[in-house]
């Protein structure tokens, strides 16, 4: 299946995210002067993890440019559970989304914290019971990263390397629902490299340094990597630099998903207060269509 010779050889996350940032402002300006309150979004962190601080702070500061208000529950590790999960559950009453920031540890307290939002705000739609309202951030910002460069999935074949909870197995199934044919590998696949030149658009979610080699891959691939690694060298992923010659387009690292998975978030925290007002957005144009019949009135602004 052959893939559009116009698009970039670079496909910018940053790029992208500016391009739905500026619409959801315009979402969010429209929420605001019809229901009198801005959004309110609501991040709960336990422990003191540097990676997760830093990420909290990239989601405030977006969020604050988009007008939302912005919480962030902070709690020591020592901190009993119970004690976090009365809190949080008490916090959770005035947002309109919410998330636990992970990793947390132990894993089964994370799942409580999780489990505590209910579904209806579980904007990183992780909780079990919110399946079909939120699809999860990192798997919907891939495919706002591909339709921004007016990439369809559409009858194409798709290999997702990762089988996790938390991207590849949504991912798989987003694509799925997007007409994809979609295969799933991951590290133990016997011969991987066979599996994943079969691929149209292959998307890498290991937790794998450098997994994807020059061997894996074809010319006319377009690669979307998802992996973050923290070396000497900087922030990297899971597929080699050395690929990024060898293939039509490629998502890089950082810069590429990541930007997305933040935006994505942001676009769940709206559907989410929009639906709390008894209005149903689509994931599908990210709520463009409706905002396009719902203009702002002059004597709202």
């Amino acid at each position: 299946m052959s893939i559009h010779c116009d698009i970039p050889p670079i496909l910018d996350g940053r790029v992208a995210a500016q391009s739905l940032q500026d619409h959801l402002y315009s979402l969010h300006q429209w929420y605001q002067t019809t229901f009198g309150h801005p959004v309110q979004l609501g991040v709960l962190l336990v422990g003191n993890h540097p990676a997760s601080r830093l990420y909290i702070q990239r989601k405030k500061r977006i969020a604050e440019n988009l007008g939302l208000v912005f919480h962030c529950w902070s709690f020591v590790q020592e901190t009993p559970p119970c004690d976090v999960l009365a809190a949080w559950r008490c916090h959770l009453e005035g947002v309109h989304g919410a998330i636990a920031q992970l990793p947390i540890y132990p894993p089964h307290d994370a799942r409580q914290y999780i489990q505590a939002i209910p579904p209806t705000k579980d904007v990183d739609g992780l909780n079990p019971q919110s399946h079909g309202l939120f699809t999860a951030c990192t798997p919907l910002g891939c495919w706002y990263l591909l339709q921004h460069y007016g990439i369809s999935v559409r009858k194409k074949r798709c290999v997702v390397v990762g089988r996790s909870h938390l991207v590849g197995r949504p991912l798989a199934q987003l694509l799925l629902d997007h007409d994809a044919t979609v295969s799933i590998g991951h590290s133990f696949t016997p011969d991987l490299p066979s599996l994943t030149q079969s691929a149209d658009i292959l998307f890498v979610a290991t937790g794998m340094h450098h997994l994807i080699q020059p061997s894996h891959v074809h010319p006319n691939m377009i690669v979307v990597d998802i992996g973050i690694h923290r070396t000497e060298n900087g922030v990297e992923g899971d597929v080699s630099p050395s690929v990024y010659p060898v293939v039509r387009a490629y998502s890089p690292v950082p810069g590429g998903v990541g930007p997305m998975t933040v935006i994505s978030l942001m676009w769940n925290t709206l559907k989410s207060a929009f639906a709390q007002q008894g209005i149903t957005l689509n994931d599908a144009d990210c709520g463009k269509e409706w905002l396009k019949n719902h203009p702002i009135k002059a004597s709202q602004v």
